[in-house]
């Protein structure tokens, strides 16, 4: 269960301090009878809406310059200011700087980055996982009735691999005339002719030096007007990515428009 909740195969997820593992279970009540968990809620058409809400939030104001799919080159800090250089060559000057992606990532494309940025972000590591959203019912288990919203797969004779396809039906309420699954590293492929769509992610993975790496991540924040935030920093959900982009804009003296 965890190794599906975290995407992380077993060799991972064995490396998964065991109290903060506990503790998220514990609050999420995971561990608790039947009658005293909680009713899980989704976006109503999946996370797509609400990053769509603030892309056109952000449209709307005519003092914000949105570039999507925009790739960073390289970025270097100097004389107080932050030089962003894209893939097309051009780059863009900026008072501070705010990385919302997993730390692998800036270390590759922070050219001035210093010691104590590298000590601290080098303990954030990533796994990289393949999706494929299919109509192949072949993926789930073959009881139809013990199908759950989450199913796991571990081949007997490859613990390593942690296979994990979501039911898309169930999960956003979607007719059932179209059958929808969303299968993370399956451990065959869907049938060809039943794929919608491949996608790649990349998903952080939990240890014992990350998790303590974050009890210093605030000795960084700020440092060369640079700050960080994702769900890398909590515990790799949606709402670990608010919440920490939140306390960001809170120490720029922005305050959450519901404050």
């Amino acid at each position: 269960m965890a190794g599906a909740i975290w995407s992380m195969p077993q060799k991972d997820i064995m490396n998964y301090p065991v109290r903060s593992l506990f503790e998220f279970f514990n609050n999420h009540k995971l561990l608790h009878g039947k009658k005293d968990r909680p009713k899980w809620l989704t976006v109503s058409g999946g996370s797509i809406n609400y990053v769509n809400k603030i892309i056109n939030f952000l449209r709307a104001n005519p003092r914000v310059k949105l570039l999507k799919n925009n790739g960073v080159k390289k970025i270097k800090r100097e004389n107080g200011f932050t030089k962003i250089t894209d893939n097309k060559g051009n780059t863009s000057q900026v008072d501070h700087i705010i990385f919302s992606q997993n730390p692998s990532k800036v270390i590759n494309i922070l050219s001035d980055i210093q010691k104590k940025e590298l000590d601290l972000l080098g303990k954030f590591k990533a796994n990289k996982n393949t999706a494929y959203l299919h109509s192949d019912e072949s993926i789930m288990p073959k009881t139809k009735k013990i199908w759950s919203s989450w199913n796991i797969f571990v081949p007997k004779d490859e613990k390593n691999h942690i296979s994990v396809t979501y039911w898309m039906n169930k999960l956003q309420n979607i007719n059932n005339k179209t059958p929808l699954f969303l299968s993370l590293n399956p451990v065959r492929l869907p049938n060809e002719g039943s794929i919608f769509k491949v996608i790649d992610y990349e998903h952080p993975v939990f240890d014992s030096k990350s998790i303590t790496a974050l009890k210093f991540l605030d000795e960084i924040q700020g440092l060369n007007n640079t700050w960080y935030c994702g769900a890398w920093s909590g515990n790799g959900f949606h709402e670990d990515g608010l919440n920490s982009s939140l306390k960001v804009a809170n120490k720029l003296g922005i305050k959450a428009l519901w404050d």
